[in-house]
């Protein structure tokens, strides 16, 4: 059974040019030859593709070559190259001289006006979005799977387009002003409890930098969730970005933020992750996520392991922070605030009265304060 594919075409004037794309035959012997296989699917995306394309730039330079000065000479061709989602498309652009008997001629060409870009803005989205979720040679080979890409692309491209588009993005950030004080968030007087909450979370972890210095560096990431809208993840180096700001603002401008909304961040309960959300809005609640909480009553379980071993008080103390988590975790913060500030008194007056009896007691009265 043969198939062939052809595209029609309306020009602007009503007539139609039809234009064979491709023809192949399929035998229905089982059902692995039913429909259109991957491969098949690709050279109909990417002939049906370079025949769009080169349609466009033929109308486009119909239209603009008008324009051009009477006396323009048509000097040579040369050649365009498109990477699109679905092929790379070769086109021949035409570079026109311009006054050629004047002293200082130049030179046009039309169609790269129209090309200002190698790769197609649509490309450029699909790999940042999936390179932001997959490391760039899985991107690379995924979209190699299932498009008819460049064969010839890889992780460096991947990389070095997801670095355009971010600088791209990040020079738009900065066109706008921040607005605060007077503008969107920092104006919550009174935060009321609106239908749509928005919840926050923000977590920092290091680094290592494999250059020269090899030294280590914090990146903040966090996730913004509102009640009924998609959720969107915003992220930044610590001490470097000088547009950390703007771009959590940014994030939650495109939710559409209110006043009057309810916001709710979630974080380690570190100082430089609590200054960012009180800066933008004040008035929001702060919340230590339960994570980060048991990881503070570990470490703090191992101090008490330590000092059980030379002090007989060190078994109630370990008591009193199960009976602190038990409670917190159950919802009831008083007691287990209470527990957590009678297990400070401990510890402190352990420190007073045999300083040197535990090694490490000066740590413990530290780590213990910041539960409270």
């Amino acid at each position: 059974m043969k198939f062939t594919i052809s595209l029609t075409i309306e020009a602007p004037d009503e007539t139609l040019q039809t234009e064979p794309i491709l023809t192949f035959d399929k035998e229905c012997l089982d059902v692995a030859n039913i429909g259109l296989s991957l491969p098949e699917s690709k050279q109909i995306l990417e002939a049906l593709q370079a025949q769009i394309v080169q349609e466009q730039a033929n109308c486009f330079l119909a239209q603009e070559l008008p324009k051009l000065p009477a006396g323009r000479v048509l000097k040579d061709y040369l050649p365009l190259t498109l990477r699109t989602l679905f092929g790379i498309v070769r086109l021949r652009s035409p570079r026109f001289t311009i006054s050629p008997s004047s002293d200082k001629p130049h030179t046009v060409s039309p169609l790269r006006s129209l090309f200002t870009q190698r790769t197609t803005p649509e490309m450029l989205y699909l790999e940042t979005k999936w390179a932001a979720l997959l490391s760039y040679s899985q991107t690379a080979a995924l979209l190699k799977d299932v498009l008819p890409v460049d064969q010839k692309l890889n992780a460096a491209t991947i990389r070095n387009h997801l670095g355009e588009v971010a600088r791209q993005v990040d020079s738009q950030l900065g066109a706008s002003p921040l607005t605060n004080a007077a503008g969107l968030l920092v104006g919550q007087s009174v935060v009321t409890e609106a239908e749509d909450s928005l919840i926050m979370g923000m977590d920092g972890g290091y680094l290592r930098d494999w250059g020269q210095k090899k030294t280590c560096f914090e990146v903040i990431v966090g996730k913004s969730v509102p009640t009924e809208q998609c959720s969107k993840c915003f992220g930044f180096v610590q001490g470097y970005d000088q547009k950390a700001k703007e771009r959590v603002l940014e994030v939650l401008s495109q939710q559409v933020f209110q006043n009057s909304q309810r916001v709710v961040f979630l974080s380690d309960g570190a100082a430089n992750l609590r200054q960012l959300p009180r800066y933008l809005i004040p008035n929001a609640q702060h919340i230590l996520d339960w994570f980060h909480l048991t990881m503070r009553f570990t470490v703090l379980q191992q101090y008490l392991q330590g000092l059980t071993k030379v002090d007989a008080d060190g078994k109630q103390m370990q008591e009193r922070l199960e009976s602190a988590k038990w409670h917190l975790w159950h919802g009831n913060t008083i007691k287990g605030l209470e527990l957590i500030n009678d297990l400070d008194c401990d510890a402190d007056l352990h420190l007073q009265e045999a300083p040197t009896k535990y090694e490490k007691i000066k740590s413990l009265v530290r780590y213990i304060f910041p539960c409270g």
